[in-house]
């Protein structure tokens, strides 16, 4: 059976809260409350779990935060494998939801790992990456990490033929891409900031900035064989494969709940058809099936 390993470098506590309604400026009493390991790493092993494919998540984790995430973990059979860190403390992310669908994410910045965590963590990624045929890089990392571990790992994979994933943007995704990871993953948003310095909402439904995508996703695939997936929030996702370009309409739903780890359950979705050997674009409307029940669902990075 294939194996997945994820790696995110910043893992989460995610807090939900339900509300009847929620009035700024006022006093919000909650209905009821969940909390759920999390991180986009921890998100993408979630749903790969439930799709039944063997992965594992590396991450850090703080000794003071050990048993309450493994304790999450677990629950979820979530398999994460981890670098004990004496000086970050797993933050905790709050999602406040009402009953009538509103979303908003209060997130909390990561600190800095101890300068011996990166060794840590290649000497782990050294060792699980052995047994796997796809690896997938989400999220941004935890300060003090260097610079360069996320692309390290993307040369590692790949000179051993292993197929990439990566839900990353901005310099990281620079970084990688000359070691020409299989897939790349960034919405609209990071994409245009990360290759023009230009600042467009993730959902932007203008079509101004739609030639210089095609027109970049084009020369990533003809340069570096890399197969681009520029989502846009509620907007048809942009695609660059071996066909060419194309768009994939979002499958949207009536009863939107939480729609955080949306991205995420596509990633471990996508991935998860690929194994099964279906196509870029078949998986990809999979993907957008399963994120779609994401959005149904109260926790984040999950089916059901």
């Amino acid at each position: 059976m294939s194996k997945v390993l994820v790696v995110c470098l910043n893992p989460t506590f995610q807090k939900t809260y339900m509300f009847k309604s929620f009035i700024l400026s006022q006093v919000n009493r909650e209905l009821y409350h969940r909390e759920d390991a999390s991180g986009k790493g921890i998100n993408v092993a979630r749903v790969l779990t439930q799709k039944n494919i063997d992965n594992s998540i590396l991450t850090h984790l703080h000794i003071k935060d050990e048993s309450r995430m493994l304790s999450l973990a677990n629950r979820d059979n979530i398999n994460i494998k981890y670098a004990l860190d004496n000086k970050s403390r797993v933050r905790t992310c709050s999602t406040i939801l009402t009953k009538n669908g509103e979303t908003t994410e209060l997130v909390e910045e990561s600190n800095g790992v101890d300068d011996s965590t990166d060794l840590k963590i290649r000497e782990l990624f050294n060792k699980e990456i052995e047994s796997c045929e796809y690896l997938i890089i989400t999220g941004t990392r935890s300060p003090n990490y260097s610079d360069n571990i996320y692309s390290d790992f993307v040369k590692i994979a790949r000179n051993r033929d292993i197929k990439v994933l990566l839900d990353v943007a901005k310099s990281e995704l620079i970084r990688c891409i000359e070691y020409k990871p299989n897939i790349i993953k960034p919405n609209l948003s990071e994409f245009m900031k990360t290759f023009y310095g230009e600042d467009v909402l993730e959902n932007s439904d203008s079509l101004v900035c739609k030639d210089k995508v095609i027109s970049k996703i084009k020369e990533l695939y003809k340069k570096y064989n890399i197969v681009s997936i520029i989502s846009r929030g509620i907007n048809p996702t942009w695609v660059y494969d071996q066909s060419g370009f194309y768009e994939v309409e979002v499958i949207k739903s009536n009863k939107l709940i939480n729609t955080i780890g949306c991205g995420d359950t596509l990633s471990a979705s996508l991935v998860a058809s690929l194994i099964e050997g279906k196509s870029i674009k078949d998986s990809l409307i999979s993907a957008m099936e399963d994120a779609k029940l994401n959005a149904e669902s109260e926790i984040p990075g999950s089916l059901i």
